[in-house]
């Protein structure tokens, strides 16, 4: 999906000043808005001779760092004037010029339950023209003031932890009070009446149901949570225990459907992770497909597109139609392909916590997180398209393997700690012992034992 964008121009511009030989400031102005905004990373530091080395990254869409793109002078004097501009570079990109208006009316819904699973009422979310509306209607919540968070997960699992922390796509931090500003998974508390009924609308800027870093429909979705106490509205959230969740799921029916050249065939199977990112390249709109109920541990490793509603089609420039069909073979089904990616992951750390170089530290830390990555991509291509339910009833091991292995993988992205490396290779080995004892297995995987 491609969101609209204008080309702007991002000023670098280093300046001298007193404490280092030189800081470097970014700016953004848009061509035709100025809401545009793009997420950069600045780092400087300072040589053992005394001047000072500058660089600026752009944010990728999958969330990663890109390659460094420096001042037309990478290095400045130590001697510099303190106050005096010492060099500027203009180079264009991309910026978002609001929302996709081709996202706006879309409204998604997360049915609220407690940890019994009792129901506890419902919150819409509507796409405005700038930004989100949120409605909460709520009941069965204790009478005072609680936490309202979005959470960087669409999964509310047991104890609703697998909801994962407040949604945070930027990394900027907890705390509408904090000094670097809040994430977009911050919103302000709700009050709770003694009938147990909380009713509350909030507006955020900060989201969006369409395109872009911060769409709540990533590869793997946000939650509404509910705390049992007030967020502290500072660096630490301190809201206490999740006390109700739910899923944010899109409502397709919101939508009028487009008209496609041809009727889209019925699906006989899900399309894999990897299927669906190539389908999403050609489309010029993603919408995310809505997970099904958590119900069932094994409904949950499908998506059941056999109804052609189920999957939302949208205007594509480059082909009319999708299928798949799982009776033939979807792709490459090896083990070995997501352990190569976490040898990557583990060796990156190494070098990481080999290094005094801060330029070879940052590289470092940039393939790391696109190898985590790639792990996770490969380990959905085995979970949604290789195992069936029929491996999972023989060995229902095989669901948390495949849970605990995502989720270290992405923990692997926020942290340098080769144990945490290793943990996911031995996870990979533990899945891939399950793979290569099924009956299938053999004949799938590359790398035959």
């Amino acid at each position: 999906m491609s969101q609209l964008t204008t080309r702007a121009r991002l000023i670098i511009a280093v300046v001298a000043t007193a404490s280092i030989a030189a800081a470097l400031t970014a700016m953004i102005t848009a061509g035709d808005s100025g809401d545009g905004a793009s997420a950069v990373r600045i780092q400087a530091r300072q040589t053992d001779s005394g001047a000072a080395e500058v660089a600026l990254q752009i944010r990728n869409a999958d969330h990663s760092w890109g390659e460094r793109i420096l001042p037309s002078e990478r290095f400045l004097a130590a001697d510099s004037e303190p106050g005096h501009w010492r060099s500027s570079t203009a180079i264009d990109v991309h910026t978002s010029d609001g929302v996709d208006p081709a996202a706006i009316g879309l409204t998604a819904t997360a049915e609220m339950s407690g940890p019994d699973g009792e129901p506890m009422g419902q919150v819409t979310i509507i796409q405005g023209p700038r930004g989100l509306l949120i409605q909460a209607r709520l009941t069965g919540v204790p009478e005072g003031w609680h936490g309202f968070h979005i959470h960087e997960t669409g999964s509310c699992a047991p104890d609703f932890s697998a909801a994962g922390g407040h949604y945070d796509p930027t990394g900027i931090g907890h705390g509408v009070l904090h000094a670097g500003g809040h994430h977009p998974g911050d919103t302000v508390n709700i009050y709770a009446h003694t009938d147990g009924v909380a009713n509350a609308d909030q507006y955020t800027v900060d989201a969006t149901l369409g395109a872009g870093i911060t769409t709540l429909f990533d590869h793997d979705g946000s939650a509404i949570i509910v705390h049992e106490g007030p967020d502290s509205y500072g660096e630490a959230p301190g809201a206490g225990a999740r006390i109700a969740c739910g899923v944010i799921t899109l409502n397709l029916s919101a939508s009028p459907p487009p008209t496609l050249a041809a009727p889209h065939p019925p699906l006989s199977c899900p399309l894999s992770l990897r299927e669906r990112a190539g389908v999403r390249a050609l489309r010029t709109r993603q919408v995310r497909i809505p997970q099904l109920p958590d119900s069932n541990p094994l409904d949950s490793l499908k998506l059941n597109l056999n109804s052609a509603a189920t999957l939302e089609e949208h205007p594509m420039s480059l082909i009319q139609t999708v299928s798949a069909h799982c009776d033939l073979p979807c792709g490459v089904y090896d083990p070995a392909q997501a352990k190569i990616e976490a040898m990557s992951v583990l060796k990156s750390m190494e070098k990481y916590n080999d290094s005094d170089d801060h330029d070879f530290k940052a590289r470092c830390t940039i393939v790391k997180e696109q190898r985590a990555e790639e792990v996770k991509h490969h380990l959905w291509v085995l979970w949604t398209d290789f195992f069936k339910p029929h491996h999972l009833e023989a060995d229902a091991s095989i669901h948390e393997l495949m849970w605990n292995a995502t989720k270290v993988a992405g923990e692997a992205k926020k942290t340098n700690d080769v144990a945490k490396g290793q943990e996911l290779i031995d996870l990979i080995d533990q899945i891939s012992e399950k793979f290569w004892a099924t009956a299938e297995g053999p004949g799938a995987g590359v790398y035959a034992q």
